[in-house]
């Protein structure tokens, strides 16, 4: 890195309010997953020419992080060499920087693109049906007992339903044992709820859990549909695959008729206007290729 680059590194850095240790290194997955997303930068951020970009990646400082938006993030490498103050490492010791982003950094970085399974597509499904769209109008699993429980897999039957629909290539077999594991003393829809916490890191947070057990799909910006997210969102329910016009028209079929149960989920209005988000959704899938 040259003087400017690490100026600019350093800014980018500043900007973003991280403090990088060596601690966040042996974190958990998710925690690491949100650092390097918080700590990410579009190309427009930055100062530094494409062609700096480019050479920089190459060189294990940056790499892309999201399949959202396009977000560069700074490697453990980088992160060190600013912390330490190192600005031209040996040969042994660029080695050992570029083996510290293969053990602990490339894996984080491999989380969000693996394909959902078609269990957890089938999840994602759900909650946008019903409109689970933010934290203040999540899914509470806590009271996904009798009456609640049976809507729930009525609407992931549903969901399963459109999945197979796609072909033999997108179900894994993971839909037809769905209920299938249950804790004493719970029933089998908040097991299987709970035990989903791989979304997380699969769609880069965009599929949120929070400390009370409610879920939702974190696809709002200012109350409205967020193009990038759902366009990243539908990529994964289609494995990056272009969605043939009959998919598309199924999809909303599928959520037509998933929304007739939003009401057994939720005892208040939605703090968005869930019949414009609705409507956008719509035209997101059938403008999506």
């Amino acid at each position: 890195m040259n003087d400017k680059q690490i100026l600019e590194i350093k800014r980018l850095l500043k900007k973003s309010g991280k403090n990088f240790t060596i601690k966040i290194l042996k974190s958990r997955q998710k925690e690491q997953q949100k650092f390097y997303n918080d700590l990410s930068f579009s190309k427009s951020e930055t100062s530094l020419p494409e062609m700096e970009i480019n050479d920089l990646i190459k060189e294990n400082f940056f790499v892309y992080m999201s399949e959202k938006e396009g977000k560069i993030t700074l490697t453990p490498k980088a992160l060190l060499m600013l912390k330490y103050n190192i600005t031209n490492p040996d040969n042994n010791t660029e080695m050992m920087f570029d083996e510290i982003n293969n053990v602990f950094f490339n894996n984080i970085i491999k989380l969000s693109t693996k394909n959902l399974t078609s269990k957890e597509k089938a999840i994602i499904i759900g909650l946008i049906g019903i409109g689970a769209l933010a934290n203040q109008y999540s899914l509470n699993a806590l009271e996904l007992e009798n009456e609640r429980a049976e809507k729930w897999k009525t609407v992931i039957e549903h969901a399963s339903r459109f999945i197979k629909g796609l072909g033999s290539e997108y179900n894994d077999g993971k839909l037809d044992n769905l209920w299938s594991n249950k804790i004493a003393g719970e029933n089998e829809v908040r097991t299987e709820m709970r035990r989903l916490d791989s979304i997380c890191t699969s769609t880069e947070g965009l599929y949120k859990k929070t400390g009370n057990n409610k879920y939702y799909i974190d696809m709002l910006r200012d109350n409205k549909i967020d193009e990038n997210k759902i366009s990243y969102l539908l990529r994964k329910i289609f494995d990056k695959k272009k969605p043939t016009y009959n998919d598309r028209k199924n999809l909303i079929a599928t959520l037509g008729e998933i929304r007739k149960y939003d009401f057994h989920f939720f005892r208040e209005e939605s703090p968005f206007d869930l019949f414009e988000v609705r409507r956008e959704i719509v035209r997101a899938i059938e403008s999506f290729n």
